[in-house]
């Protein structure tokens, strides 16, 4: 939280994970980033909580079992980082 609070601005991009989508930390980090005008996207499980109503962008694991829903977020992340690497112009205004 801090750290989003010392260096995100307006403008900026934030990506949360959360299984069960009420981590109590990254829902505070939402509210602050969308009070900002940061934009924001969600990885979350199938039960979505209060992640999913407060993000720009969901992406919805459907299942509850956590090992399951934290190796999708991390197969995402994984193509995030290769997108990124391999094209480094991708968010630069």
């Amino acid at each position: 939280m801090r750290q989003l609070m010392n260096y995100g601005k307006r403008g900026d991009l934030v990506l949360v994970m959360s299984v069960s989508g009420n981590s109590p930390n990254v829902v505070k980090a939402l509210e602050w980033a969308k009070q900002n005008g940061l934009a924001t996207v969600g990885l979350v499980g199938a039960k979505r909580g209060r992640v999913a109503e407060l993000v720009d962008q969901v992406v919805v694991i459907n299942s509850t079992h956590f090992g399951r829903v934290e190796d999708a977020h991390m197969g995402i992340c994984h193509m995030l980082c290769y997108a990124f690497m391999e094209n480094p112009d991708i968010g630069k205004v």
